[in-house]
């Protein structure tokens, strides 16, 4: 008889679960706690009001592309490693969001598709300008600042919970009215 059974890692499970960052670590991480000293150039154009950084310091001075003013700098002292580090979290952080943000995209775009199944065409939307959302059914923005329709706001209200009575004409018809019961 073959044994099927399978080695689990339970390192592997819990890095899965966590998102492997807290027990893994980053990739190539150097576990030593040494610091690495550096410097981040902050820039000011007084004349465009705008900011700027570099790594590179200037001992001259330099000048602003923009307006040729001559800008103020700032130079900060930074942990160069915990700099690298706050990035690399914001890295996988920004991935993290791409693939959720594709993930919305095909949603919306599958909602669209019935949309135009229900309506029986491909709807045009209203004329979209900075007061449409305030004309239209929105119940709630989410985390992403997208717009939730009162349509697809809270679908579990609208359900019974279990063992409730259902509200009146949720499942069945008015038995005055007649018609096919909902599925």
């Amino acid at each position: 008889m073959a044994d099927d059974s399978k080695v689990i890692s339970l390192q592997r499970h819990l890095d899965k679960r966590e998102g492997g960052v807290a027990r893994k670590g980053l990739a190539g991480a150097d576990p030593s706690p040494e610091k690495l000293p550096g410097q981040l150039i902050w820039l000011h154009c007084p004349v465009c009001n705008t900011y700027e950084f570099t790594e590179l310091p200037i001992p001259g001075g330099r000048r602003h592309r923009v307006c040729g003013a001559v800008v103020e700098e700032v130079a900060v002292d930074i942990d160069v490693r915990a700099e690298f580090t706050i990035a690399e979290l914001n890295l996988m952080r920004l991935k993290e969001l791409r693939q959720m943000i594709g993930e919305h995209i095909a949603r919306v775009e599958e909602y669209k598709v019935r949309l135009g199944t229900i309506a029986g065409q491909t709807p045009r939307p209203y004329n979209i300008n900075q007061d449409t959302p305030t004309a239209l059914p929105i119940a709630e923005m989410d985390r992403l600042g997208l717009f939730i329709s009162q349509a697809l706001h809270n679908p579990q209200a609208r359900f019974a919970p279990q063992g409730a009575v259902p509200p009146r004409g949720a499942t069945d018809p008015d038995p005055d009215e007649g018609g096919p019961t909902p599925a």
